[in-house]
């Protein structure tokens, strides 16, 4: 999950953004784009119908700077919640705690 988090530029190549192939929009032709290099990234309102390159390149410099956010929060001291969509089992909520734990042991589960 975070385990190499510091290696975001392979995480967010242009290469690795893509439209769904299934369901390639969402609502009103909005464009439902995949991180492919992530098992669960969805975006369904970052880019426009018609993206070009250009584009791509702000939605990853857009990402990484959420992602940085995420990283900065973790490693605070700060309370935070995290909320989940849908079940998870003990083995993906363990893979999840270690990852955080990766980023700040201090953490408080």
């Amino acid at each position: 999950m975070f385990e190499n988090y510091d290696n975001l530029d392979e995480i967010l190549h242009p290469s690795q953004i893509i439209t769904d192939p299934i369901n390639p929009t969402h609502g009103k032709n909005v464009p439902k784009i995949l991180i492919n290099s992530l098992s669960r990234c969805v975006s369904i309102h970052d880019l426009k119908p018609k993206y070009n390159e250009k584009d791509v390149c702000n939605f990853i410099e857009k990402y990484k700077k959420r992602f940085n956010r995420i990283i900065n929060h973790v490693k605070g001291t700060d309370k935070i919640i995290f909320v989940r969509h849908g079940n998870i089992d003990t083995v993906q909520k363990n893979r999840f705690i270690k990852a955080i734990k990766l980023i700040n042991p201090e953490c408080d589960f």
